[in-house]
């Protein structure tokens, strides 16, 4: 004692050293040093049974050799100082070691491996504060500590029937980057002391505390075969907290900090009462399996906040792992940055998504709506993780309820499987990434806006409802619709882009009011179908409004503006149709109502009592049979092109109201199309009103407008009944034939043209004068009186009278002039003219 540097060589067996009554190290720097640099294990100095060794010394004692101690040892050196270990040395209790110092006692490790506290005796721990043990420990007896904190820092081994406890007010603290093994048949005794702080800690034996306590970056495993407590009380994770048992019953799971994971082997559960998730970059991991999975569960609350932390497989990537919210649970997801779910997390509670950034699912992960889950917030939702966007989902089971009430838009970009109520009560629920609405599911607008979104087809099957309420849309989904009004029954609904198609054949449905404005498309394509439209307004561009084969829609109010829009009936047997009730506005730029497959046999219909605006701009196209029973007013200054072999049949009204109104036979179709009158065609547009198409016309026509002129531009045919009235405006034939049939009628007035076609009238003509313009014209009504003051033939052409005695009475004619025209009086004719001007030549 009381010596500096000093050497206590002990050799190396069968030497022996035993200390029968008293073995004090003390002094400064003094050294228990073995014969060899290898023989530390077999170098040993014994302190018998009885005797007593004492370690109070200060300074750097190092320690090469073995100490077994059989008898009371007593470590008392003050702070700072301790044993250190050289390459080998250790101590070994067989009986009683005592740890104890009023300041901290400390004991480290030097630079060897080979650096052993091996118990198998009683060890106790009775410090002011900390016992920093820098040995590896191996535990085969009891290892107690009495007051103070027993630190352990360069791993333990607790085997079987090896003990470590801790009095009340003290602590057992892992710490450094060791392992430490608490082996099948140990036992730590309960104590709310325990920290782990450090390193690997595997648990395998019998575990009491229900409380412990991590701090930096330990990694704790409950390994199969751990006997641990009913419950655990709240527990703050730090580091790694693995879980390889049966079941373990949490009270509370707290993530404060960062890069802290948990994880459930396969075939294990954890239940947790409160779940939180706060601080960045924390990891739930739970393993997958087919037939075993790991699961973890949720009874009470919750709480999923902070940035990129994640719920994913265990060390793969089926995503079969399984995350429970069970009944009664409460959930809050407020996610402020990136946040992963690569696991099958069944909600069978309340969740409610407040954050402002989606969760997102990786590899196989699926979202289970079991009961409720509410959007709430800005923008909230559920969307995928790099190229999972066909493995991931969103399944809402029958009992589910998910409902979106935010203030600008939610979204689920998944794929969804609904087979519950999915509901939009605020802002925008935008379904972004197709999926099916199953038998018995609902998609319902409560006040908010449903939008099925994307480019991935949506299905709603039949059975699935669409209830009647305002509010639906379809922004670029492909939608098909099984079924009829008894499911899909929206008030009203909007297409932007994408497109729905309804295919049940001999459905029926009725909408109050369907809005297209923007470059969607609607196919009513169910055989036999019927749909009800009170008002469709067509205002986007490049939208499409088909009735295909067999199908019909009768439509109220129909209006179609904007630019390049279509509406189209197909022309394959059964004709497809529609009907328009009340009002039809063909407004816009550059828009169609055409058939499908240049047939043109597709039906639209302007019923009795339909108030039609035709005032669109620029080019127009029919390539249907349009029938007018209605009232038709036509102001636009636009052309409407008829196209393949369209048809305008006019059986009410119709009025040209435009400056300059044209209604013409597009290119390469001038021979098949045709505008049939059966009704009263009244061009009052005040400058010209131009048809460019062949005319069959059964009814009556009329130029209204004093200043207007009708410019009947393509031929035509007046049959028996008919009018033709050129007055107050003025009447032009043009181009090609007509034909006047007997019994037509042209009533007087002074403002016919007969301009470059030939015309022939054997019909009523009572007009008293014309002007010719260089028309082959003759008159083949038998019997007939005329009587004009003049004739004026100078533009070529010709006129004949071939009526079987007619009388033709003419105060002067003129034949000739600017160009060769002649004038033929025939079939028994008589004529009476005052003078007669033969000028030109031929």
């Amino acid at each position: 004692p009381a010596r500096d540097s000093c050497i206590l060589h002990v050799g190396a067996a069968p030497a022996r050293l035993y200390v029968s009554s008293l073995f004090g190290w003390s002094g400064v720097s003094n050294t228990v040093v073995a014969q060899t640099a290898a023989s530390g294990a077999t170098s040993v100095l014994t302190v018998l049974p009885g005797a007593t060794a004492i370690f109070t010394g200060s300074g750097t004692q190092t320690l090469s050799a073995t100490i077994t101690n059989r008898g009371v040892a007593t470590y008392s050196v003050s702070s700072g100082a301790g044993v250190t270990t050289a390459t080998v040395g250790q101590i070994l209790n067989n009986a009683t070691f005592n740890f104890n110092s009023f300041t901290s006692a400390y004991t480290s490790g030097g630079t060897g491996t080979t650096k052993w506290f091996i118990n198998y005796g009683l060890t106790t721990v009775n410090v002011a504060f900390n016992m920093s043990m820098g040995f590896i420990v191996l535990n085969y007896g009891l290892i107690r500590v009495d007051a103070g904190r027993l630190l352990m820092t360069s791993g333990a081994t607790n085997y079987a029937g090896g003990v470590i406890t801790h009095m009340p007010g003290t602590g057992l603290q892992l710490q450094g980057a060791s392992t430490f093994a608490f082996l099948n048949g140990s036992n730590v005794t309960a104590g709310d002391g325990v920290v782990f702080a450090g390193g690997t800690v595997n648990i395998a034996g019998r575990f009491e505390p229900t409380v412990f306590t991590m701090t930096g970056t330990p990694t704790v495993t409950f390994q199969a075969g751990a006997d641990i407590p009913p419950l655990f009380r709240p527990l703050s994770v730090a580091g790694t907290l693995a879980f390889q048992i049966p079941l373990a019953s949490v009270q509370s799971l707290t993530f404060a900090g960062s890069n802290a994971v948990v994880s459930v082997a396969v075939g294990c559960a954890v239940v947790v009462d409160t779940l939180s998730i706060a601080g960045p970059n924390n990891v739930v991991q739970v393993a997958g399996s087919t037939t075993n999975p790991g699961v973890l569960s949720v009874t009470s609350a919750f709480t999923w906040a902070g940035s990129n932390n994640m719920i994913k497989d265990l060390g793969g990537t089926t995503s079969t792992g399984k995350f429970n919210l069970l009944p009664g649970s409460v959930t809050s997801i407020t996610v402020t940055g990136s946040a992963y779910l690569e696991v099958q997390l069944y909600n069978y509670g309340m969740v409610t998504f407040q954050s402002t950034t989606a969760v997102q699912l990786y590899n196989s992960g699926t979202y289970w709506n079991m009961n409720a889950t509410y959007f709430t917030g800005t923008n909230v939702g559920l969307s995928y993780y790099l190229s999972s966007q066909a493995t991931t989902k969103v399944v809402n089971g029958a009992a589910g309820l998910l409902s979106s009430a935010v203030t600008n838009q939610a979204t689920v970009s998944v794929s969804l499987q609904n087979y519950g109520r999915i509901e939009s009560v605020m802002g925008v629920l935008s379904l972004a990434y197709g999926g099916t609405a199953f038998n018995g599911s609902v998609l319902a607008p409560a006040g908010g806006i449903l939008s099925l979104d994307g480019v991935v087809p949506f299905t709603i099957n039949l059975g699935a409802v669409v209830p009647n309420v305002t509010g639906f849309r379809v922004n670029g989904a492909p939608v098909t619709v099984n079924g009829d009004s008894s499911n899909f029954q929206p008030l009203s609904w909007t297409i932007l882009t994408g497109s729905i198609t309804f295919v049940t054949a001999a459905a029926s449905f009725y909408w109050p009011l369907v809005e297209m404005t923007a470059q969607g498309k609607i196919t009513l394509a169910g055989q036999l179908s019927q749909t009800r439209i009170d008002a469709l307004s067509i205002t986007g561009t490049l939208a499409y409004f088909l009735v295909q084969t067999g199908a019909q829609a009768s439509v109220g109010s129909l209006t179609m503006n904007g630019t390049r829009n279509t509406i189209l009936v197909a022309t394959s047997t059964p004709l497809a149709m529609i009907n328009v009730t009340t009002s039809f506005t063909w407004g816009g730029t550059g828009n169609f109502v055409v058939g499908s497959d240049g047939l043109s046999t597709g039906l639209v219909n302007l019923l009795p009592g339909c108030a039609s605006v035709l005032n669109g701009t620029g080019a127009q196209s029919i390539d249907v049979q349009l029938y007018n029973y209605g009232a038709v007013t036509h102001s636009s200054n636009g052309t409407f092109s008829l196209v393949n072999k369209a048809t305008l049949y006019n059986y009410g009204t119709y009025t040209t109201t435009g400056t300059t109104t044209a209604i013409v036979a597009s290119t390469m179709s001038e021979t098949t199309t045709k505008i049939v009158n059966y009704g009263r065609f009244s061009a009052s547009s005040n400058v010209s009103t131009t048809l460019a198409a062949n005319v069959l016309n059964y009814g009556t026509m009329e130029s209204a407008s004093a200043a207007g002129l009708l410019q009947l531009g393509y031929g035509g045919t007046f049959y028996p009944n008919s009018s033709l009235i050129p007055t107050p405006g003025t009447v032009r034939l043009d181009a090609q034939v007509f034909s006047f049939q007997s019994g037509s009628n042209i009533q007087a007035g002074d403002g016919l043209i007969f301009g470059a076609s030939p015309c022939t009238i054997s019909g009523n003509f009572l007009p008293t004068s014309f002007q010719h313009l260089g028309a082959s014209v003759t008159f083949n009504q038998p019997l007939a009186a005329f009587n004009f003051p003049s004739i004026t033939l100078t533009s070529g052409g010709g006129l004949s009278f071939l009526g079987q005695q007619s009388s033709v009475s003419v105060g002067s004619l003129t034949v000739g002039g600017a160009k060769a025209a002649s004038f033929v009086l025939g079939g028994g004719s008589q004529m009476v003219v005052s003078s007669v001007s033969l000028l030109g030549a031929a």
